[in-house]
């Protein structure tokens, strides 16, 4: 992340692509480069000649999919520089996960259905957490969303108190 999305484009401003999705990314290699290369060999046009760096995406796209078959979310989990942007804005987001300590009996529900296998009652501000909510279902109802305090006041934004 740190050196392909962040360092790289710094040092070369104007690149014709982005290092990430030129060296890392397989989407381009998997919608694009196989098919069409497949499509160049069965139609007879050898217009391209197959090199290093499509070799590399190959593979790198080849362990994607091995990962994706054992690991839930895999891509996502270990090389898309998008998610581990915004995971770094977990703990100041707008929308957070707060969990009742006095109604949650670690039953393990939450990580069950969480998409990244996230224990929601040990971190609740994982930057694993990719916001899908589903926790929320718990049936202990001990897991809610809610919209973060920041501690602000009704009269921070020029609001009139409410009357109790």
């Amino acid at each position: 992340l740190a050196v392909l999305v962040v360092a790289l484009p710094l040092l070369e401003p104007y690149p014709a692509s982005p290092r990430f999705c030129q060296l890392v990314c397989p989407a381009g290699t998997l919608e694009a480069g196989v098919p069409l290369v497949g499509y160049d060999r069965v139609s007879g046009a050898f217009f391209y000649t197959l090199g290093a760096l499509f070799a590399w995406k190959v593979f790198l796209a080849a362990v994607v999919i091995a990962g994706a078959v054992m690991i839930s979310r895999f891509f996502c989990r270990a090389m898309c520089p998008l998610g581990a942007a915004w995971g770094m804005f977990n703990r100041v987001s707008l929308i957070a996960i707060k969990v009742d300590t006095k109604a949650c009996t670690l039953c393990g529900f939450c990580r069950r259905i969480c998409p990244v296998d996230i224990a929601i009652y040990e971190t609740p501000d994982s930057s694993e957490c990719i916001r899908c909510l589903r926790c929320a279902k718990c049936p202990q109802k001990a897991v809610k969303v809610v919209l973060r305090d920041f501690g602000a006041t009704r009269e921070s934004f020029g609001l009139p108190r409410k009357h109790e």
